[in-house]
């Protein structure tokens, strides 16, 4: 909680949003170059139509991975409750000009990351004993815990496209 109330010392002057729920933030596949701060309320974030998570977390980022690899949002994020964030319409310059806030939210990437590969070996040890087509599921799992996102192709993990 330590962490959170100093993320929200650094917001301290910039403009608050209010929100509704159901408002959305972010949509799934578009740049909008800015990130979000949860002060208040509950955001929910939404992948294809799945809700896969669901924050009331005051100082949660939202956004982050967009600005920082400058790609679209991989998913929609939106108010589940009445909610107020703050938004950071220039956010290179707002890490730069905030260190703290900056390591706060590499250390939030870092717990989703640990999460992300805790599940992918829990996963991998599943199917790895599998045979037939199941068994390229322990092959992509071993490509996404090792390697980096953009080498994955079909071809490199065997799987053939017969389309």
């Amino acid at each position: 909680m330590e962490e959170s109330h100093q993320i929200l010392r650094h917001l301290e002057g910039l403009p608050r949003t209010k929100l509704n729920a159901g408002d959305t933030i972010f949509e799934q596949g578009r740049q909008s170059g800015f990130l979000v701060f949860l002060v208040s309320g509950t955001v929910e974030v939404v992948k294809d139509g799945m809700i896969v998570d669901r924050e009331s977390r005051p100082g949660s980022v939202y956004g982050e991975l967009s600005i920082l690899l400058e790609n679209p949002h991989m998913a929609e994020v939106r108010a589940a409750t009445e909610s107020e964030v703050v938004k950071v319409e220039n956010p290179e310059t707002f890490f730069l000009d905030h260190p703290e806030v900056t390591l706060q939210v590499c250390r939030t990437i870092a717990e989703r990351l640990t999460a992300a590969t805790r599940y992918l070996v829990d996963v991998r040890r599943q199917f790895s004993k599998d045979e037939g087509h199941l068994a390229m599921m322990d092959k992509i799992l071993t490509t996404l815990i090792h390697r980096n996102p953009k080498s994955i192709t079909p071809e490199r993990v065997g799987v053939r496209q017969d389309h």
